[in-house]
């Protein structure tokens, strides 16, 4: 919890709440971007299918590259987050890429009319990904879960991604300055091309952003509980289940305490905010801009707290609101 508590009062000295400044040239970073994206509760998702992603992410190793890309992944608990939490939100938005995962923030981009090209997901992506062969040796270094844990899984890893090099890799738990600095200068001397960060959510997302400029790497991807499954911790839900975009099932049934929070109340909880966050959208492009002698209207009001990153709910959710953030959804 204090992992979180400091990467998140750091963040915050810089990008506590984003400026109106701020999120053009967030938004005008993402026009820039050559795959289209949608717009889900402030984050920008990038509508491309795995097998895009993995020529986009080859292309780059293959090429001199003078800052690190960051690439993320957002399901429903991500944006449940960063709903909460300013600086996770900014996080967010400044990567190069955020993928949609999972079926809520495919839902989430109907309501807006796009169908989201493809489930992307770290889990599915990354091993993908490692299958491939590159131009070259490409090499890659594992961040996060416990010691016993990322040992497991770069075992297991160095054996199953044969066209790949195994750099190195350290657990995720850096608590200090001096640990963080010390884990960055491991990863420097081995200069892996890709860096994958599995620290959870919003840590990993957090710890990329704030460091990013010390890092010697190409492409920084933060991949969640991935590490939990290369070690055996957990097994993968059957292929039929991910494939509709329903792996959450799985996790629910393997960790019946820890998730059920997180999708019982989370899933619906993410619904409602996608809802009011389009229905916010809609009464911005609807109503007037008022003159500088006018007092703001209640729609022009929901539209500065729009774009300052404020979550919208509809009357009649407090108590959900409540629950949710006694429970740390």
């Amino acid at each position: 919890m204090s992992r979180v508590v400091n990467l998140i009062a750091d963040a915050e000295k810089t990008n506590s709440v984003l400026s109106h400044d701020d999120k053009a040239n967030v938004t005008a970073t993402t026009q820039r971007k050559s795959c289209s994206t949608v717009l889900v509760m402030d984050i920008p998702i990038t509508n491309i299918t795995t097998e895009e992603v993995i020529d986009d992410v080859s292309s780059i190793l293959s090429s001199a590259v003078n800052h690190p890309k960051m690439l993320f992944f957002a399901n429903a608990h991500t944006m449940n987050l960063a709903a909460n939490n300013p600086s996770y939100r900014a996080a967010l938005r400044a990567a190069d890429h955020v993928f949609g995962d999972g079926t809520g923030v495919r839902w989430a981009a109907g309501m807006r009319g796009v169908k989201l090209a493809d489930n992307v997901n770290g889990t599915d992506l990354t091993p993908r990904l490692l299958s491939t062969r590159q131009p070259r040796t490409a090499s890659y270094y594992l961040l996060g879960a416990d010691p016993k844990t990322i040992h497991n899984a770069a075992h297991s890893a160095q054996k199953r991604f044969r066209n790949w090099r195994l750099a190195g890799f350290h657990h995720g738990y850096i608590q200090s300055d001096t640990e963080t600095a010390a884990a960055i200068e491991r990863i420097n001397q081995v200069a892996p091309d890709m860096l994958l960060v599995g620290m959870g959510n919003p840590i990993q997302e957090l710890w990329i952003q704030q460091n990013l400029d010390r890092l010697n790497v190409k492409v920084c991807i933060g991949v969640g509980g991935l590490f939990d499954f290369w070690s055996g911790n957990f097994s993968r839900a059957p292929q039929w289940l991910r494939r509709i975009g329903h792996e959450w099932l799985w996790r629910l049934w393997q960790q019946p305490v820890g998730k059920f929070s997180r999708y019982l109340i989370g899933n619906p909880l993410f619904l409602v905010r996608a809802f009011s966050s389009v229905k916010a959208d809609g009464q911005r492009q609807t109503s007037p801009t008022p003159t500088s002698d006018q007092t703001p209207t209640p729609a022009s009001r929901v539209d500065e707290s729009h774009q300052q990153g404020a979550a919208h709910y509809p009357a009649g959710f407090d108590t959900l609101k409540t629950i949710t953030s006694e429970t740390g959804v």
